[in-house]
């Protein structure tokens, strides 16, 4: 006979009077054969199949516990859990602190699963980041006669951080100083400046020192003799590596109130220790009134929308990029925004970017945001000849039913930052413009819905955000961009796309963009 299969409302009920009385069965030798207490390889098994959030894994295939909504070590390939993964799984529940046999319900929702696991992921690579300053700079190493860390912001030690060593240092306390820093230290959170000199701060401590080990700050290059287009580049580079040795953490501390801490050596090596002799044995001296202009995408402030704030930041690239973006008015309450990228660069590409933005806006009073691209396409191919790539995400807001609609053709995702404190990245499908045009590009758009909250904000960005590399050629990442809207939002849209904006320039430091950076955010105000 098959086993009947328990219904949907019993599932879960691993209560501890179950246990109880299935243990007065046993015991009396009532117990049915091969029925036995529910135990963690069952409970692991049916909520491994049935609950989403038993089902979350990181970028890399890890599973995220429910319980203690960290990162374990067990990788789930994509074919699913078999028996080895499982008991590995069951290891993991059985030694977890969060885990309570006796109360197995009580884990965390998707939601709050996906809030928690956001937010450690985040720390971790804070702390990962944390570790480049205290190798680079003295300041963030001093500890006191007990060993307690000192805090560079409020000069207080900390008892709770005691220190056995550089190694201890980098390690273990890197993630215990970034808590420290951004939950506890008051100085910190009324953005006071931070002590920029070990020798400042071990005066105002006494009997404090710096812990020894870490790297010692580079030499500045060498000025150039002569002015060429890359040697002023380097000049201006070198200034900026000199500048930041002689300042300590003068630089780090910019990158703390950006809510997104970036090692130094990240803000101050790569290109600026080139030599300018160098590059001057390397190229001709050039008339920079012969270099043409590179091409600026015109910035288009939104206008007023009734019942929302608006917020807009670009930062163009060295060379010229094809972001465009739009925001007007449809009647009736509604209004079409758009943000879009034109593969390539240059001043043929600056101008396709018109283009699209104008085709975008003449088909906008046509329809729904899928009919509007399908339009749109059809002109941008005729304009264009349909042998360029453009990302486009066309968004229609009503501030009346408070809803916006919107479609991605091959476009960064939109990101939702909920006044509760959810960020969300809503990426419906939708191919590039280009590829297809008409009814066969049509059919590839996927439109979404979202209802907006007072609070609620909404950011569509280009690649150029959270493309921006570091010297050491890191990128930016949808990490930092959601952590930087989500640290700011409240403040309004405009103050946090600054915030962004200053973010992603400290974590390029040096390196040259080579995207154009558009977002273009709104946010529901009651």
């Amino acid at each position: 006979m098959v086993p009947r299969r328990p219904s949907q409302s019993r599932l879960g009920r691993d209560t501890d009077s179950t246990r109880r009385r299935l243990a007065q069965r046993k015991s009396s030798g009532r117990v049915p054969v091969g029925r036995e207490p529910p135990t963690t390889d069952r409970l692991v098994r049916r909520r491994l199949v049935r609950e989403l959030s038993w089902q979350m894994r990181d970028a890399a295939g890890r599973w995220v516990c429910p319980y203690c909504a960290e990162v374990s070590d067990v990788t789930i390939p994509q074919s699913g859990a078999d028996a080895s993964v499982i008991a590995r799984i069951v290891a993991h529940v059985e030694g977890c602190a969060a885990f309570d046999p006796n109360a197995p319900d009580e884990h965390h929702d998707l939601e709050a699963l996906q809030q928690k696991f956001n937010a450690i992921a985040i720390r971790q690579k804070l702390a990962d980041k944390m570790r480049g300053l205290i190798r680079d700079f003295p300041v963030w190493r001093v500890v006191d006669s007990d060993n307690c860390w000192v805090c560079p912001y409020c000069a207080q030690p900390t008892p709770s951080i005691v220190v056995q060593g550089f190694a201890d240092l980098e390690g273990r306390a890197a993630g215990l100083i970034v808590e420290e820093v951004l939950d506890r230290c008051a100085m910190y959170r009324s953005r006071a400046a931070v002590i920029e000199r070990a020798e400042e701060l071990v005066a105002r401590v006494q009997g404090s020192r710096v812990v020894p080990g870490g790297n010692s700050a580079a030499p500045a290059p060498a000025a150039p003799r002569s002015l060429t287009v890359n040697t002023v580049r380097v000049a201006v580079e070198a200034e900026r590596a000199r500048q930041a040795a002689e300042a300590g953490f003068a630089i780090a501390e910019e990158v703390f109130a950006a809510e997104e801490v970036i090692a130094a050596e990240e803000v101050i090596s790569a290109e600026p220790a080139v030599a300018a002799e160098e590059v001057i044995s390397a190229e001709p001296v050039i008339d920079l009134a012969d270099v043409a202009p590179v091409p600026v995408p015109a910035l288009r402030t939104p206008p007023p929308i009734a019942g929302y704030a608006t917020g807009l930041r670009l930062e163009p690239c060295t060379s010229g990029g094809g972001d465009f973006h739009d925001a007007f008015d449809l009647g009736g309450g509604r209004w079409g925004l758009v943000v879009g990228d034109v593969a390539g660069h240059g001043a043929d590409v600056a101008r396709k970017a018109d283009t699209c933005r104008h085709a975008v806006r003449q088909a906008a009073p046509g329809g729904t945001p899928r009919a509007v691209l399908e339009q749109a396409a059809l002109e941008i191919t005729r304009a264009l000849g349909g042998r360029t790539i453009i990302t486009v995400l066309y968004a229609v807001l009503d501030v009346r039913a408070h809803t916006l609609v919107f479609v991605r053709a091959g476009h960064e995702p939109l990101v939702v930052r909920r006044a509760s404190g959810l960020i969300e990245h809503r990426s419906p499908g939708g191919m590039a413009l280009g590829l297809r045009s008409g009814a066969a590009f049509g059919a590839t758009l996927v439109e979404d819905t979202l209802a907006l909250s007072p609070g609620d904000l909404v950011a569509l960005y280009t690649d150029g955000v959270v493309k921006r590399a570091s010297p050491a050629g890191e990128e930016f990442g949808s990490d930092a961009l959601d952590f930087t809207l989500g640290r700011h939002a409240a403040r309004g849209p405009q103050a946090a796309l600054d915030a962004l904006a200053q973010a992603v320039r400290i974590h390029g430091g040096a390196r040259p963009a080579e995207h154009d950076a558009t977002v273009l955010a709104f946010q529901r105000l009651a």
